[in-house]
């Protein structure tokens, strides 16, 4: 883009341009921090992007994340210094509008402050400043840390993630699923923790599916290299190293059934079973890492999955309570892509091709059940 064309950008262009949306959540890391009665350094258009990702922050991230009070307390003073800026600059014809945003945006945080709890300390008892960015069931969202580092989460996840990191290690907390695009940062290590197992990276894209309810804990690697490691009270096994196209599937019960053993295996050529713990809790293989990652791109896929798995993918997915009443079809398998943004009633029927089943659709709850039994 030519400098001219650049000068001649708003904020409020700026926001109506998709093609800047990742730009602008990239410049997020550079805004400083404006106290109090602070005139913002610097003009052009660079200065218009600052605007715009701000906003863009204040109206993307206000139902999802809690911020603790130190935080919405310095949110409100930046928002009132960037105000008091924009009146003494000579952009007369953007301030109306401007001055809606802000009014709105001072309204979304002064409900914060009113409503939202502090984040309770779960990473570092140094690092007071967290963010908890929680995605309700049907939903799924983005965001970006200090550092650069992008992740995806999906429906009905939790990311604990500080303000920004201090010390050697990056470290957040997830309950869910994430999609992680690390930034590499020179002998600072990224780890995710989740319920019972660690995930080490300094620089690589990985998913990681943990959600309280599941039976098991799934890492897979998309580029570079991850070490999985067992939980520091229980140390169960040595750190595992993944590759690329691998996935480890760790069993958070001590269940010996075969059908566990043949839900981890699904979609996937095994390499490595029974590693240094009791049979069947640890399975490494390779994976098609596409149909694993889909859903960051809204496409839902099922690979070689029991209607038990896509029962829980449906609910977290439409945002229903999925109950199968027969026990035997919870273990028959499917696989299928849906990427037309097809209904709940249109992917039942596309596994009612397969299988014979009858279906009940209630408000938010559904049935299943074989077809050749009554009702």
């Amino acid at each position: 883009m030519k400098k001219g064309d650049k000068e001649s950008l708003t904020f409020d262009k700026i926001l109506m341009q998709t093609d800047y949306l990742e730009f602008i959540h990239s410049e997020q890391s550079k805004i400083d921090s404006v106290e109090e009665g602070e005139v913002l350094r610097g003009n052009g258009w660079k200065h218009e992007l600052e605007k715009a990702a701000f906003i863009s922050q204040v109206f993307t991230a206000h139902k999802k994340v809690r911020y603790s009070d130190e935080i919405k307390k310095l949110q409100a003073v930046r928002l009132l210094a960037r105000i008091k800026a924009d009146e003494k600059s000579k952009q007369s014809h953007i301030l109306p509008w401007l001055s809606r945003i802000a009014a709105a945006a001072i309204m979304l945080v002064a409900i914060s402050l009113l409503l939202l709890k502090p984040v309770r300390s779960l990473l570092s008892d140094k690092e007071d400043q967290k963010l908890e960015f929680i995605v309700p069931s049907g939903e799924k969202s983005q965001v970006i840390l200090t550092d650069g580092t992008k992740i995806w989460i999906n429906s009905e996840s939790r990311l604990v993630y500080p303000l920004s990191f201090e010390g050697r290690d990056r470290r957040v907390m997830l309950e869910g699923e994430a999609y992680f695009d690390v930034s590499k940062v020179k002998d600072s290590p990224f780890i995710v923790y989740t319920q019972d197992v660690k995930v080490k990276v300094l620089g690589t894209k990985f998913n990681i599916k943990s959600y309280p309810k599941d039976h098991t804990i799934e890492t897979t690697v998309v580029e570079g290299l991850v070490s999985v490691e067992d939980d520091e009270e229980k140390v169960r096994f040595s750190p595992i190293l993944l590759k690329a196209a691998e996935r480890m599937v760790f069993r958070k019960d001590d269940a010996k059934d075969e059908a566990g053993n043949e839900q981890a295996k699904s979609s996937g050529k095994i390499l490595q079973n029974n590693l240094t713990v009791a049979a069947k809790e640890i399975l490494i293989s390779h994976v098609n890492t596409d149909n694993i990652t889909s859903w960051k791109d809204h496409l839902l896929v099922f690979d070689n999955e029991t209607l038990e798995e896509i029962a829980l993918k449906m609910s977290r997915w439409y945002k229903v309570q999925v109950d199968i009443t027969d026990t035997d079809l919870k273990t028959h398998r499917y696989t299928g892509k849906f990427i037309n943004n097809e209904t709940l009633d249109q992917v039942l029927e596309a596994i009612n091709l397969t299988t014979p089943i009858q279906y009940n659709i209630k408000q938010n709850r559904v049935q299943i059940r074989s077809r050749s039994k009554k009702q």
